[in-house]
């Protein structure tokens, strides 16, 4: 049996984002056995995983030695950080596909993965405690599915590539996906720089939206 070590010294986000590639590695090769380190407080990321973990007693903000070192002898290492290579620093599907590929390629193993479509990436279900006024996002089917946000299915079995104007699902899904779109491009700063203060006005009507 092959025994892949999976480690990265890096951070939550590198963490969340590697987590599609172990699926589809176990998807295409059930057979191999992952065992994947992590710092302490990383642990909740990846357990809910079929790998083993192995936990460093620091967490990442004291990271100390490198996960390297947790590495047991039977494994092979394979380090899942994309910017350990000149060509592959920029954090995309393509690139944490690539750095696998290319590890198991040195390794002599015919282990290598397609990238295929961006898988969405998932986290695990964990209990939390929110405020009565909290907003609570989740990406995964469980809510997803009783919802009526959804894309309608073509005569070819694919799905419409924009998504059913359901109202209110639809609106509260469109309402967030422009925040997130206006604070990534930081359009209110550049509107206050560019056109000076920003005037109250009504809000536009409602059947612009229908």
């Amino acid at each position: 049996m092959v025994k892949l070590f999976f480690y990265n010294n890096w951070h939550n986000g590198d963490i969340i984002f590697e987590r599609p590639l172990v699926r589809r590695i176990l998807d295409r090769y059930p057979d191999i056995q992952i065992t994947w380190g992590c710092w302490r407080n990383h642990k909740l990321l990846i357990q809910d995983l079929p790998v083993t973990v192995i936990a460093h007693e620091n967490d990442d903000r004291e990271p100390g030695p490198g996960l390297a070192l947790l590495c047991p002898a039977d494994h092979l290492p394979i380090y899942l950080w994309v910017g350990q290579y000149p060509d592959t620093r920029h954090t995309r599907w393509s690139n944490v596909v690539e750095i696998y590929n290319r590890q198991v390629r040195a390794h002599g193993l015919n282990l290598e993965i397609a990238s295929g479509d961006v898988p969405m990436v998932d986290f695990p279900f964990v209990e939390i405690a929110t405020q009565n006024n909290a907003i609570y996002v989740e990406n995964g089917m469980v809510r997803a599915m009783q919802s009526k946000y959804r894309y309608a299915k073509k005569k070819d079995g694919e799905l419409h590539p924009l998504p059913e104007k359901t109202h209110p699902w639809s609106d509260i899904a469109d309402a967030f996906q422009y925040a997130v779109l206006g604070h990534s491009g930081n359009i209110l700063a550049r509107l206050v720089r560019t056109r000076g203060p920003v005037i109250a006005r009504p809000p536009p009507s409602a059947a612009g939206w229908t």
